[in-house]
């Protein structure tokens, strides 16, 4: 259990803490905004800006009535988890599938995770902590550019948020209500992208474990209520995904395509060591797909001959890369490219080392950070804003670490804190050496910068009272 920390300032600041709240909120909201129209991100179609293609096309298709539908082939598609395309959706419908609509919902979302940052950390160390964190949170650049592109990033930053405030209470207080609430959190961040949901093991479980004050009982039967409501949240589309595919699709398939694409010479050695390329990681595979298939059957081999001789001859598979029956779909080719990137990763043990380390470089910035830049502009985001967040990415780390420092000292729990950083490392190490996986991170930064800014100001102004109240001082 923790104390709750005393406010950092009395009095006044918490008198103008909601004026204030509101006040950076509206200017978050603004500078979004003017940022959209000023970089002509919506000029770019999103097809040239990597996932948000896939997130745009399919909320147009789901405002259409088509649950799910890839944009090119009509057929099922699980790319990515559907909480962002769920939320896009309304703005594809009322503005005829406006990208430019799909950029405003984002906006408002990313000003509302300011507002959600300065509560938490008014929680966590006092008002001024609070608009502190909150104005941290509105200029930060790592949150920001994601917010006008279409892209997960933005409903994640604010559920983790909220997941980051829900811990807090959580570390204090632990009702059945919170517990299902945070549970409910860790379902729909999971929904937005999948390794949010870690938060449920990493911090829920941790905090529900320690609580000395509840037999062991107890603690199982609130780890219990917590898991299944996240596992509520994500049942009805993970049943829908059972229902469509060839292989199991638990909340995305695009996990064969992520590994094997981190997973080959190309990124063991050389420059790109660490990072994730299509060619030739992923390039290989899909000109031999159809070398991985079964053989025909003998009606297999009767359409397929039918299909050539048909006049014009008739396409087999939607999939360019099949050219013979059967056909697989997204499911059944991810599935293919799992066991490739892990039979080249067995076959490379030795190296593993080696390529985690320089992945969890290319996040912090400390290891190829230029291709972290470009990685950045290939989806949108403007090259001076990319190293503008790494440097001050770079500045609040010890700043974080001196707000992790003033909570220990108060007894405030750091688990929300440190199972931010976890997810960070285990997500990066399994995978590759991507900026936006170090999201839980930079929200979690904002909260701890707005603690250690708070406690200076706090002894600064604590000293200057007491000087003027020194006998000692000339009057």
């Amino acid at each position: 259990m923790s104390e709750t920390p005393e406010p950092s300032s009395p009095g006044d600041t918490d008198r103008w803490f909601t004026p204030g709240l509101m006040a950076i909120t509206l200017a978050a909201l603004v500078g979004r905004f003017m940022y959209l129209v000023r970089s002509k991100v919506d000029d770019t179609a999103s097809i040239f800006q990597g996932d948000a293609f896939w997130y745009s096309t399919t909320a147009q298709n789901l405002a259409k009535g088509k649950l799910f539908l890839g944009a090119f082939t009509g057929h099922p598609t699980a790319d990515h988890p559907p909480l962002t395309v769920v939320i896009l959706a309304p703005a594809s419908l009322l503005f005829r599938n406006s990208a430019y609509a799909q950029r405003v919902t984002m906006v408002l979302l990313g000003a509302s995770t300011v507002a959600v940052i300065g509560l938490a950390a008014r929680r966590l160390g006092g008002p001024r902590a609070g608009l502190i964190a909150a104005g941290v949170a509105a200029v930060a650049p790592t949150l920001w550019v994601s917010d006008v592109l279409i892209m997960s990033e933005t409903p994640a930053a604010l559920l983790i948020a909220l997941i980051l405030w829900a811990g807090i209470e959580l570390a204090d207080h632990q009702s059945r209500r919170l517990v299902l609430i945070v549970g409910l959190l860790c379902g729909l961040a999971t929904l937005s992208r999948a390794e949010t949901g870690l938060f449920l093991p990493f911090m829920v479980w941790p905090i529900l474990a320690l609580n000395r004050a509840n037999n062991w009982q107890r603690r199982l039967q609130l780890a219990g209520l917590a898991t299944a409501a996240m596992l509520a949240v994500i049942a009805p589309w993970t049943v829908l995904n059972l229902t469509r595919f060839q292989e199991p699709v638990i909340l995305s398939n695009n996990d064969g395509v992520t590994l094997l694409g981190a997973n080959c010479a190309t990124t063991y050695h050389g420059s790109l060591t660490g990072g994730w390329v299509i060619q030739p990681c992923l390039t290989d595979l899909y000109t031999t797909i159809d070398d991985h298939k079964p053989p025909l059957t003998p009606e297999q081999r009767d359409a397929q001959q039918a299909a050539k001789l048909a006049k014009p001859p008739k396409k087999l598979c939607d999939d360019p890369f099949q050219k013979r029956l059967p056909c697989w779909d997204a499911s059944k080719v991810s599935k293919l490219m799992r066991a490739a990137a892990i039979t080249y990763i067995t076959h490379h043990k030795a190296d593993v080392a080696k390529v985690i380390l320089a992945r969890n470089g290319r996040v912090w910035g400390f290891y190829r950070w230029d291709q972290g830049v470009g990685a950045g502009v290939a989806e949108g985001r403007e090259r001076w804003v990319s190293r503008w967040g790494f440097f001050q990415t770079w500045a609040l780390l010890p700043v974080s670490a001196g707000g992790a420092l003033v909570l220990r000292r108060r007894r405030v729990s750091l688990i929300p804190f440190a199972a931010s950083v976890l997810i960070v490392v285990i997500v990066s190490s399994a995978f590759y050496g991507l900026v936006r996986f170090r999201l839980p991170y930079d929200v979690a930064s904002c909260l701890l910068t707005g603690v250690a800014l708070s406690a200076i100001f706090g002894s600064a102004e604590n000293a200057r009272r007491s000087l003027s109240q020194s006998p000692w001082t000339p009057q």
